[in-house]
């Protein structure tokens, strides 16, 4: 995962693989898009990928959906786990360091049949 394109591809392919977990309700991009990772086909937001001495080290910042519940640190441990799966798919030899990080919670709307008088 040496070229920037590369990076790029597993950045697009993880976005779809993090928002199939049950409770994310997105990526968060940093206030100024600042998290992302970039190639040619331009950027994917709330994924930060790049290679360090043949490690590929990913940081993945989440905005999750609150329910009652919820317990975050097991919602972030499914997504490490999903990515790190996916990964070592992809290559083997190159697995590093996959950090999640929680940066908002929404709370969804109650329907109004469900509210209390």
């Amino acid at each position: 995962m040496s070229a920037q394109l590369s990076e790029f591809t597993l950045a697009q392919a993880l976005v779809e693989l993090t928002r199939a977990v049950p409770g994310v309700a997105g990526l968060f991009g940093g206030h100024f898009g600042e998290i992302a990772t970039y190639g040619r086909g331009g950027r994917v937001p709330g994924i930060r990928i790049r290679t360090e001495e043949g490690q590929v080290l990913v940081e993945v910042h989440l905005i999750v959906t609150y329910a009652p519940d919820m317990r975050v640190s097991a919602l972030a441990e499914t997504v490490r786990n999903q990515i790190r799966q996916y990964v070592t798919t992809l290559a083997p030899a190159q697995g590093g360091t996959i950090d999640v990080v929680v940066d908002d919670i929404v709370v969804p709307a109650t329907p109004p049949e469900m509210r209390t008088p």
